[in-house]
């Protein structure tokens, strides 16, 4: 019975993993895309 709870958390551990890559990479993306709409706009005036 514990190896299996263990498998469980072992499972969630790497779901969470998961999201917290795929947030910094949003993030990541979204700083990315916003200091490029600065430069145009800057480069604009």
């Amino acid at each position: 019975m514990p190896e299996h709870q263990y498998e469980t958390n072992n499972t969630s551990n790497i779901e969470v993993n998961d999201d917290a890559r795929l947030m910094a990479m949003l993030i990541y993306v979204l700083s990315f895309f916003t200091s490029i709409y600065r430069a145009s706009n800057h480069l604009a005036h």
